[in-house]
């Protein structure tokens, strides 16, 4: 920080990590996945980049920061000067499949995720991390407090696996709460358009205690909209008193289909 003259900004949510245990958990897990084209959101001081930066592939930073873009720049590396929320992911690699890597700001976190996963891209892998509390609803199951929104749209569009735990301590300045570091591979799902279908999720859990069937009138179209999402829940298995956490990212896709899209 000295050196770039410079220190962690609120606005940006910088917290950096600096826990070289898990700096090496994550540079193995991306040479693991042999990347072809390398993105880091959110370079820092550097402790992921400087590592990713040895991988035999591209590599592009996107970072908001003004002094450290400029940092970076003087470093020789390509930058994006960009809030990562805008970044026009098809224009990044020139058609190569991206692996995106980041020790997320956690004020943007899920709605990366969740931006990412119902839209487009080039991106194939992702490295990750985020409030551990966020990553267990990620990846928390059906019928459990965590499971809702964010766990069945980023379940129906990846699959995840935890690599590694971070205390406070691993970052500075630490934050108030522990990290989570974890590895998403794209699912292909056909037939299914990604802003329409969050339409679908957020009004089944709009209202958590109410029956999933009354959520989603809302949204379904149709003049028999009311028959058909009960014949669309009877056909999963489940019955007419069925709440949105009972169904897991599979079972919301193909309702989703059964239903035909919902308004809009």
């Amino acid at each position: 920080m000295a050196e770039i003259e410079t220190k962690p900004k609120k606005s940006f949510g910088q917290s950096y990590l600096i826990n070289e245990a898990v700096v090496e958990k994550i540079i193995k897990t991306v040479g693991l996945l042999n990347p072809e084209f390398l993105v880091e959101i959110g370079p820092g001081l550097g402790s992921l980049t400087r590592p990713l930066g040895e991988f035999k592939c591209p590599l592009i930073l996107v970072e908001l920061d003004r002094d450290l873009v400029g940092y970076w720049r003087k470093q020789k590396f390509n930058v994006i000067d960009n809030d990562a929320l805008k970044v026009d992911w098809s224009k990044v690699s020139q058609g190569a499949l991206i692996t995106l890597v980041s020790n997320l700001p956690f004020e943007i976190s899920s709605t990366l995720l969740v931006d990412l996963s119902t839209t487009v891209t080039p991106i194939k892998e992702m490295v990750l991390m985020f409030q551990k509390e966020v990553g267990q609803r990620i990846q928390a199951k059906k019928r459990t407090s965590d499971y809702g929104l964010l766990s069945v749209i980023s379940q129906s569009a990846w699959t995840s696996e935890k690599i590694s735990d971070a205390n406070p301590s691993s970052f500075f300045p630490p934050p108030r709460v522990a990290g989570r570091v974890l590895l998403f591979r794209r699912k292909v799902i056909a037939g299914v358009d990604g802003a329409r279908f969050l339409k679908f999720v957020k009004a089944a859990f709009a209202q958590r205690r109410k029956y999933m069937c009354n959520n989603l009138a809302a949204v379904v179209a149709g003049r028999d909209s009311a028959d058909r999402i009960l014949s669309g829940i009877a056909s999963l298995g489940h019955s007419s008193k069925v709440r949105a956490e009972e169904l897991d990212a599979q079972e919301f896709i193909e309702l989703f289909k059964k239903l035909d899209g919902v308004r809009g």
